[in-house]
């Protein structure tokens, strides 16, 4: 299924495979989807203006569900294996988040409110988790899991705190 809702849009889409879905409803902003695999799911809903997203999905029942809220947000999600899930909800302005997941069951949970964060997440490997929590001004959050069954969380509040989670086995 494609379904697209869209006003002065930019949308390069490439769907290999079979039953994918993709779902994008936007206003003045950019959608870059590339997906490879069977039974991928993508819901982007960008709210706002200048919102970018880039999407690669190569593999099967991978998913991303994203909302991009207010101005001039970026995503960039990388998935490559079985049953990877993307969860992004970025709401205020100039909000960055760039994820790569190579393996099996891996998850990454992200939610950025206010203005000007940044989280970068790589995870490689099965059955790994990671969430990241931005609220305030110009957070950093850099995760990353190599290896099976790692967990993390980082929970930012305020001003140009700086995280940085390396996990591997």
């Amino acid at each position: 299924m494609l379904a697209l809702l869209s006003t002065v849009n930019s949308y390069a889409i490439d769907l290999m495979a079979e039953n994918h879905y993709l779902s994008i409803y936007s206003a003045q902003n950019l959608a870059d989807i590339v997906q490879y695999g069977d039974s991928n799911t993508i819901n982007l809903n960008q709210v706002g203006s200048s919102h970018s997203a880039y999407v690669e999905q190569f593999g099967d029942f991978n998913e991303l569900q994203a909302v991009q809220l207010g101005q001039s947000n970026y995503l960039s999600v990388s998935q490559e294996g079985y049953a990877n899930a993307v969860r992004s909800r970025q709401m205020g302005i100039e909000n960055e988040l760039m994820v790569m997941q190579k393996g099996e069951f891996n998850e990454i949970r992200v939610l950025q409110i206010g203005a000007y964060h940044e989280a970068n997440i790589l995870q490689s490997g099965y059955d790994n988790l990671a969430v990241v929590r931005q609220f305030g001004h110009a957070n950093s959050a850099t995760i990353e899991q190599y290896g099976t069954g790692h967990q993390a969380a980082v929970t930012q509040y305020g001003y140009n705190q700086t995280a940085v989670v390396r996990q591997s086995n």
